[in-house]
């Protein structure tokens, strides 16, 4: 009997890791023509094999509930060091990373999701090395966090580092390997203090990136302030528009300035999610998974819950949830947590069912998005070729399934721009505004109005765009063609004594503006 038992551990186990590696497998080799439609399949590849996934721990558990949260843990280790393999062939010069800028990036597209994912590989191996008896099994784990730490460093993603300290810290001390005591905790705060420090030292190696992500969070906030109970429904407009106000009362051309962004995630994601959905849910999801995570510390999923402390911290500066290499493996921590701390297997087995279900369900729903993304990835050349008359045609025929796109909004009213149709482009135009930030939204909106001789509200929207990202020359540019047209010569000299002062992006563009600005004033001063 006691065999027989051993091959019913052995092939839920197997079944186990097998679940683990297909759905992360599924995501990181997800097929797709180009950058456009990456992220979707992703998302698509998440619930279709994550259904699968469920099935298949639904089986495992009805099998042998027992080796489970192990096989969890080890499938979920194994992954993280693949990617780690993937990281250090890139650093070699044998793979090619997944961003021109940088070297190494594993499956992502930069270094800093990259370092967070590995970060979560951390907890998982000491873990293993106090949880497993067999001194070879422990190896497999010490060499595990070898092959991970060999890359981590390189990564160079601060957030990541303070995740991957913290969590192996909650794992000793749930092990019983870290006992706090009052020595302990001057220590402890020793070593805050050495962190705050050495933040310290690599805050002055990137000021322009501190700076920058100090402020998207105080904008964030203030954004909050405006809608704290139910959101604002979406975080890239909302976020602008409240930077928009910011920028209007205070210096445009500060050091704040410089570090202003228009971005599509708050890089806090208790932040983001509180700007879209408000206060109340955010508070309640938090309260939810520290629950759970403090109850895997206690029931000997410390592995597990490692990765869910991890995944906490680094969501404080980055974006791990919109990232579905992250998700998954939250998801999976969380479910083996739960099959620890609910004893009724009947209802987790039917609830795995159930979320297979509905797993498939989305997914099936996601796959004709899918397929208009690619068609749209295949004839995005066309726009960027300044191909417009065939764009124009070729745009028009996915637009009813891309009105929710803010991004192929925006570059369908830009094709139309170019054709000289403004009040089409402005309908497109405004509908894109809805969706996304992007000041150049605002630009060529009022491009438009210029062409339709409604110069104030073209003088308003360019306005409008430089207190939404101050940093951009090019809205004072346009701003002073305006004023040139008008013969406004004291708003020429105003908006020419900004165009001189340098900006957070300098380009031969830049420079070119710069010519034809000073151009236009020295024959304004010829005619006087």
């Amino acid at each position: 009997m006691e065999r027989g038992l051993d091959v019913r551990k052995i092939i839920s186990f197997v079944m186990v890791v097998m679940a683990v590696v297909v759905v992360m497998a599924g995501i990181m080799t997800s097929d797709t023509v180009g950058v456009k439609v990456l992220q979707l399949s992703q998302w698509y590849s998440l619930y279709f094999y994550g259904a699968v996934s469920l099935l298949m721990l639904a089986v495992a558990m009805k099998i042998s509930r027992g080796v489970i949260v192990s096989a969890l843990t080890w499938g979920i280790l194994a992954i993280v060091v693949v990617e780690a393999c993937h990281g250090l062939l890139q650093l070699y010069g044998n793979v090619l990373s997944g961003h021109v800028m940088f070297g190494m990036t594993g499956s992502f597209y930069n270094p800093g999701p990259f370092g967070g994912f590995l970060a979560l590989g951390v907890p998982l191996v000491l873990d293993r090395y106090y949880a497993e008896g067999n001194r070879y099994v422990r190896g497999l784990a010490l060499l595990c966090g070898m092959v991970i730490m060999c890359v981590l460093p390189a990564t160079m993603s601060r957030t990541a580092w303070v995740a991957a300290v913290i969590s192996v810290l909650a794992v000793l001390v749930s092990h019983g390997k870290l006992r706090i005591s009052r020595r302990m905790i001057l220590i402890i705060l020793s070593s805050f203090i050495f962190v705050a420090l050495l933040l310290f030292v690599v805050f002055e190696f990137k000021v322009a990136s501190a700076i920058g992500r100090f402020h998207l969070w105080h904008i964030s906030l203030l954004t909050i302030l405006e809608e704290p109970i139910c959101g604002h429904g979406v975080f890239g407009p909302a976020y602008a528009e409240a930077q928009e106000r910011y920028f209007s009362v205070m210096d445009k051309m500060s050091l704040t300035t410089h570090g202003a962004s228009c971005p599509d995630y708050a890089f806090n994601e208790y932040l983001h999610y509180a700007v879209v959905y408000g206060l109340p849910l955010v508070v309640l999801v938090v309260v939810l998974s520290v629950v759970v995570m403090l109850q895997g510390y206690r029931k000997g999923c410390q592995g597990l819950s490692g990765v869910m402390t991890a995944v906490g911290i680094f969501s404080l500066a980055s974006y791990p949830l919109h990232i579905p290499m992250f998700v998954a493996v939250l998801s999976l921590s969380i479910i083996g947590i739960l099959l620890v701390i609910i004893d009724k297997q009947k209802l987790l087995i039917f609830s795995f069912i159930g979320l297979a279900l509905v797993g498939l369900m989305v997914a099936y729903k996601m796959e004709p998005q899918i397929e208009v993304n690619r068609r749209w990835d295949k004839i995005h050349y066309l726009y960027h070729n300044k191909m417009y008359d065939v764009a124009r045609r070729e745009y028009e025929k996915i637009l009813p399934q891309m009105k929710e796109n803010g991004i192929f909004l925006f570059e369908y009213g830009h094709i139309l721009h170019n054709l000289a149709t403004p009040k089409q482009s402005n309908n497109i135009l405004m509908c894109s505004m809805e969706k996304i930030g992007d000041p150049m939204v605002l630009n060529i909106i009022g491009k438009n109005y210029m062409q339709m001789g409604c110069s104030d509200s073209a003088k308003y929207y360019y306005r409008k765009s430089i207190c939404r990202l101050p940093s951009r020359m090019y809205p004072y540019y346009l701003l002073f063609g305006l004023q040139f047209s008008e013969g406004d010569v004291s708003g020429m000299k105003r908006t020419k004594s900004i165009i001189d002062k340098p900006f957070k992006v300098e380009s031969t563009a830049t420079k070119e503006m710069r010519s034809e600005v000073s151009e236009k004033m020295d024959l304004v001063k010829t005619k006087q």
